[in-house]
Protein backbone atom coordinates (compact mmCIF):
# COMPACT_ATOMS: atom_id res chain seq x y z
CA UNK A 1 0.00 0.00 0.00
CA UNK A 2 2.99 2.72 0.89
CA UNK A 3 4.46 1.42 -2.19
CA UNK A 4 1.37 2.70 -4.53
CA UNK A 5 0.71 6.23 -2.08
CA UNK A 6 4.70 7.09 -3.27
CA UNK A 7 4.25 6.21 -6.72
CA UNK A 8 1.35 7.87 -6.89
CA UNK A 9 2.99 10.81 -5.11
CA UNK A 10 5.72 10.89 -7.82
CA UNK A 11 3.60 10.60 -10.33
CA UNK A 12 1.13 13.99 -9.59
CA UNK A 13 4.66 15.72 -8.85
CA UNK A 14 6.00 14.99 -12.18
CA UNK A 15 2.88 15.61 -14.02
CA UNK A 16 3.22 19.35 -11.79
CA UNK A 17 6.51 19.88 -12.72
CA UNK A 18 5.46 19.09 -16.30
CA UNK A 19 2.87 21.37 -16.43
CA UNK A 20 4.90 24.44 -14.99
CA UNK A 21 7.38 23.67 -17.29
CA UNK A 22 5.15 24.22 -20.42
CA UNK A 23 3.73 27.34 -18.92
CA UNK A 24 6.97 28.92 -18.60
CA UNK A 25 7.27 28.14 -21.97
CA UNK A 26 3.83 29.50 -23.24
CA UNK A 27 4.35 32.35 -21.53
CA UNK A 28 7.01 33.32 -23.30
CA UNK A 29 5.68 32.61 -26.66
CA UNK A 30 2.60 34.39 -25.95
CA UNK A 31 4.67 37.30 -24.65
CA UNK A 32 6.73 37.49 -27.93
CA UNK A 33 3.83 37.53 -30.01
CA UNK A 34 1.98 40.64 -27.90
CA UNK A 35 5.21 42.63 -28.60
CA UNK A 36 3.36 46.39 -29.10
CA UNK A 37 0.97 46.25 -26.38
CA UNK A 38 1.17 46.90 -22.91
CA UNK A 39 2.74 44.13 -20.52
CA UNK A 40 2.36 43.54 -17.52
CA UNK A 41 5.23 40.76 -17.23
CA UNK A 42 7.83 43.00 -14.61
CA UNK A 43 11.07 40.45 -15.28
CA UNK A 44 13.11 41.01 -18.80
CA UNK A 45 12.74 37.83 -20.22
CA UNK A 46 14.98 36.62 -23.12
CA UNK A 47 14.04 34.44 -26.73
CA UNK A 48 17.21 33.32 -28.03
CA UNK A 49 17.46 32.69 -31.81
CA UNK A 50 20.26 31.86 -34.34
CA UNK A 51 21.33 34.34 -37.08
CA UNK A 52 23.52 32.44 -40.55
CA UNK A 53 25.57 35.60 -41.66
CA UNK A 54 27.46 35.42 -44.71
CA UNK A 55 31.06 36.63 -45.32
CA UNK A 56 32.73 37.89 -48.32
CA UNK A 57 33.57 34.55 -49.73
CA UNK A 58 29.95 33.48 -48.96
CA UNK A 59 31.78 31.44 -45.92
CA UNK A 60 29.22 31.31 -42.83
CA UNK A 61 29.22 32.09 -39.51
CA UNK A 62 26.54 31.31 -36.99
CA UNK A 63 25.43 34.54 -33.95
CA UNK A 64 23.67 33.40 -31.13
CA UNK A 65 20.82 36.56 -31.42
CA UNK A 66 19.34 37.13 -27.63
CA UNK A 67 15.69 39.37 -28.28
CA UNK A 68 13.50 40.71 -25.19
CA UNK A 69 10.44 39.45 -24.85
CA UNK A 70 8.71 42.04 -23.39
CA UNK A 71 8.53 45.23 -25.06
CA UNK A 72 10.52 48.29 -24.05
CA UNK A 73 9.03 51.48 -23.14
CA UNK A 74 7.98 53.66 -26.21
CA UNK A 75 10.23 56.40 -26.70
CA UNK A 76 8.95 59.70 -26.69
CA UNK A 77 8.95 62.56 -29.53
CA UNK A 78 10.82 64.18 -30.63
CA UNK A 79 13.42 61.94 -31.85
CA UNK A 80 16.49 61.67 -34.10
CA UNK A 81 19.50 63.95 -34.94
CA UNK A 82 18.41 67.22 -35.95
CA UNK A 83 21.15 68.63 -39.14
CA UNK A 84 19.00 71.89 -39.34
CA UNK A 85 20.50 72.68 -35.81
CA UNK A 86 23.27 70.30 -34.83
CA UNK A 87 26.68 69.25 -36.33
CA UNK A 88 27.29 66.96 -38.92
CA UNK A 89 30.57 65.34 -38.03
CA UNK A 90 28.41 64.16 -34.56
CA UNK A 91 25.35 63.02 -36.50
CA UNK A 92 27.03 58.94 -37.74
CA UNK A 93 27.77 58.48 -34.13
CA UNK A 94 24.37 59.18 -32.69
CA UNK A 95 22.98 56.87 -34.52
CA UNK A 96 25.75 54.25 -33.90
CA UNK A 97 25.07 54.06 -30.57
CA UNK A 98 21.43 53.20 -31.15
CA UNK A 99 23.03 49.88 -31.97
CA UNK A 100 25.95 50.21 -29.48
CA UNK A 101 25.92 52.41 -27.15
CA UNK A 102 28.65 51.44 -25.74
CA UNK A 103 31.15 51.96 -28.65
CA UNK A 104 34.47 54.03 -27.74
CA UNK A 105 37.97 54.12 -28.94
CA UNK A 106 40.68 52.49 -27.49
CA UNK A 107 44.29 53.25 -28.44
CA UNK A 108 43.30 54.20 -31.84
CA UNK A 109 40.98 51.01 -32.20
CA UNK A 110 36.76 51.40 -31.91
CA UNK A 111 35.70 48.89 -29.49
CA UNK A 112 31.87 48.10 -29.84
CA UNK A 113 30.59 46.59 -26.68
CA UNK A 114 27.81 44.97 -26.16
CA UNK A 115 24.86 45.62 -28.64
CA UNK A 116 21.75 47.76 -27.55
CA UNK A 117 18.80 45.48 -26.41
CA UNK A 118 16.65 43.75 -29.18
CA UNK A 119 12.92 42.67 -29.47
CA UNK A 120 10.96 40.49 -31.65
CA UNK A 121 8.82 42.46 -34.37
CA UNK A 122 5.75 41.07 -35.00
CA UNK A 123 5.15 39.08 -37.83
CA UNK A 124 4.93 40.52 -41.22
CA UNK A 125 2.74 39.64 -43.95
CA UNK A 126 3.21 41.91 -46.36
CA UNK A 127 6.11 44.39 -47.02
CA UNK A 128 5.57 47.81 -48.71
CA UNK A 129 8.63 49.85 -49.10
CA UNK A 130 8.36 53.86 -49.40
CA UNK A 131 10.83 54.76 -51.61
CA UNK A 132 12.79 58.16 -50.91
CA UNK A 133 14.99 57.95 -53.97
CA UNK A 134 15.73 55.74 -56.63
CA UNK A 135 18.60 54.14 -54.37
CA UNK A 136 16.03 52.85 -52.40
CA UNK A 137 14.26 50.75 -55.30
CA UNK A 138 17.47 48.67 -56.17
CA UNK A 139 17.37 45.56 -58.14
CA UNK A 140 19.05 42.11 -57.21
CA UNK A 141 20.70 39.99 -59.57
CA UNK A 142 17.73 37.92 -59.76
CA UNK A 143 15.99 40.85 -61.19
CA UNK A 144 13.55 41.25 -57.95
CA UNK A 145 13.72 44.43 -55.29
CA UNK A 146 15.56 43.92 -52.55
CA UNK A 147 12.76 44.21 -50.53
CA UNK A 148 11.84 41.04 -51.65
CA UNK A 149 14.90 39.96 -49.27
CA UNK A 150 14.70 41.98 -45.98
CA UNK A 151 13.79 40.15 -43.04
CA UNK A 152 12.98 42.61 -40.53
CA UNK A 153 12.05 40.21 -37.35
CA UNK A 154 13.69 42.93 -34.62
CA UNK A 155 13.51 45.97 -33.82
CA UNK A 156 15.17 48.29 -31.20
CA UNK A 157 12.93 51.02 -30.36
CA UNK A 158 9.26 51.27 -30.12
CA UNK A 159 8.00 55.04 -31.40
CA UNK A 160 4.73 55.95 -30.52
CA UNK A 161 1.38 55.28 -32.56
CA UNK A 162 0.09 56.94 -35.71
CA UNK A 163 -3.68 56.67 -36.30
CA UNK A 164 -3.61 53.04 -35.89
CA UNK A 165 -0.31 51.75 -37.06
CA UNK A 166 2.49 50.98 -34.29
CA UNK A 167 5.77 52.15 -34.93
CA UNK A 168 9.27 50.82 -34.59
CA UNK A 169 12.91 51.28 -35.32
CA UNK A 170 14.91 48.51 -36.17
CA UNK A 171 18.46 49.68 -37.18
CA UNK A 172 22.03 47.50 -37.46
CA UNK A 173 25.99 47.83 -38.40
CA UNK A 174 27.05 44.89 -41.05
CA UNK A 175 31.01 44.87 -39.55
CA UNK A 176 32.07 43.18 -43.11
CA UNK A 177 28.73 40.60 -42.65
CA UNK A 178 25.61 39.88 -44.53
CA UNK A 179 22.53 37.97 -43.38
CA UNK A 180 22.44 37.41 -47.48
CA UNK A 181 24.70 35.50 -49.55
CA UNK A 182 26.78 37.48 -52.36
CA UNK A 183 24.23 36.21 -55.34
CA UNK A 184 21.24 38.58 -53.61
CA UNK A 185 23.88 41.19 -52.50
CA UNK A 186 25.72 41.97 -55.18
CA UNK A 187 22.94 44.35 -56.66
CA UNK A 188 21.60 45.09 -53.23
CA UNK A 189 24.02 47.03 -51.56
CA UNK A 190 22.09 50.28 -50.68
CA UNK A 191 20.00 48.88 -48.06
CA UNK A 192 21.26 44.83 -47.67
CA UNK A 193 25.34 45.35 -47.72
CA UNK A 194 25.57 48.63 -46.14
CA UNK A 195 27.89 49.82 -43.19
CA UNK A 196 24.61 50.42 -41.26
CA UNK A 197 21.43 51.18 -41.99
CA UNK A 198 18.06 51.35 -40.05
CA UNK A 199 14.29 51.10 -41.15
CA UNK A 200 11.46 52.87 -39.61
CA UNK A 201 8.20 50.76 -39.48
CA UNK A 202 4.28 51.74 -39.91
CA UNK A 203 2.98 48.33 -38.80
CA UNK A 204 -0.67 47.35 -39.05
CA UNK A 205 -1.38 44.68 -36.20
CA UNK A 206 -4.87 43.77 -37.56
CA UNK A 207 -3.87 43.09 -41.43
CA UNK A 208 0.16 42.28 -40.51
CA UNK A 209 1.18 45.00 -43.22
CA UNK A 210 4.05 46.81 -42.83
CA UNK A 211 5.26 49.98 -44.19
CA UNK A 212 9.30 50.08 -44.34
CA UNK A 213 11.13 53.43 -45.02
CA UNK A 214 14.82 53.22 -45.15
CA UNK A 215 15.45 55.86 -43.03
CA UNK A 216 18.86 55.92 -41.94
CA UNK A 217 22.59 54.79 -43.95
CA UNK A 218 25.99 54.88 -44.36
CA UNK A 219 27.56 53.61 -47.34
CA UNK A 220 29.97 53.97 -50.43
CA UNK A 221 28.21 53.40 -53.84
CA UNK A 222 29.66 54.40 -57.03
CA UNK A 223 33.13 56.33 -55.50
CA UNK A 224 30.79 58.40 -53.53
CA UNK A 225 29.66 58.35 -49.72
CA UNK A 226 26.73 58.38 -49.02
CA UNK A 227 24.69 59.31 -45.69
CA UNK A 228 21.15 59.53 -44.42
CA UNK A 229 20.28 60.71 -41.09
CA UNK A 230 16.47 62.02 -39.97
CA UNK A 231 14.59 63.39 -37.48
CA UNK A 232 10.85 63.17 -35.89
CA UNK A 233 9.22 66.13 -34.44
CA UNK A 234 6.76 66.27 -31.91
CA UNK A 235 3.98 66.29 -35.20
CA UNK A 236 5.21 63.45 -36.31
CA UNK A 237 6.75 65.11 -39.23
CA UNK A 238 9.83 63.31 -40.51
CA UNK A 239 12.62 65.22 -41.63
CA UNK A 240 15.07 62.94 -44.10
CA UNK A 241 18.35 64.59 -44.90
CA UNK A 242 20.19 62.55 -47.93
CA UNK A 243 23.95 64.03 -47.96
CA UNK A 244 26.66 62.52 -50.87
CA UNK A 245 30.05 63.17 -50.27
CA UNK A 246 31.88 62.41 -53.78
CA UNK A 247 35.64 62.89 -53.60
CA UNK A 248 36.49 59.59 -51.42
CA UNK A 249 40.27 60.62 -51.49
CA UNK A 250 40.18 64.15 -50.05
CA UNK A 251 37.47 63.26 -46.64
CA UNK A 252 38.49 65.45 -43.87
CA UNK A 253 38.04 64.74 -40.30
CA UNK A 254 35.88 68.09 -40.11
CA UNK A 255 32.87 67.77 -42.73
CA UNK A 256 31.78 71.22 -43.34
CA UNK A 257 28.64 72.12 -45.47
CA UNK A 258 30.29 72.94 -48.75
CA UNK A 259 32.11 69.58 -48.25
CA UNK A 260 28.68 67.92 -49.80
CA UNK A 261 25.74 67.67 -51.00
CA UNK A 262 23.12 67.77 -49.15
CA UNK A 263 19.36 66.95 -49.88
CA UNK A 264 16.77 67.28 -47.46
CA UNK A 265 12.85 65.50 -47.45
CA UNK A 266 9.68 66.13 -45.11
CA UNK A 267 7.76 62.60 -44.97
CA UNK A 268 4.02 63.16 -43.48
CA UNK A 269 1.86 60.43 -42.19
CA UNK A 270 -2.35 61.11 -43.05
CA UNK A 271 -5.27 60.18 -41.57
CA UNK A 272 -5.92 57.10 -44.05
CA UNK A 273 -2.26 56.00 -43.30
CA UNK A 274 -0.74 56.95 -46.28
CA UNK A 275 2.79 58.19 -46.28
CA UNK A 276 3.42 61.31 -48.89
CA UNK A 277 7.28 62.46 -49.47
CA UNK A 278 8.33 66.01 -50.07
CA UNK A 279 11.75 67.30 -51.66
CA UNK A 280 12.26 70.23 -49.61
CA UNK A 281 15.78 71.48 -51.19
Amino acid sequence: MKYYYYLSYFLIYTWCIGCSSNTRNKNIIDSSTANGSDSSTKTRQEYVAYDTLYRDNDSLEIHQVHYFVDPPPITVLPFGYNLDKEDFNRSGAFFSKLCYPNEKEVNGKVVIGDPAPMYLLLPIKKLELISVKTEDTSKCDDGSDYSKYLKLTRYRLRLPDINDMQVYYWSDQGWGASLFPSNVTKKCEWCILTNSWGYLIFYQKKTQLAKVVPIQYETINDGALIDRYFYIDTNYDIHLWHTNRNNLDDIKTIITKADINREKYLLHVSKDNEISIKHIK
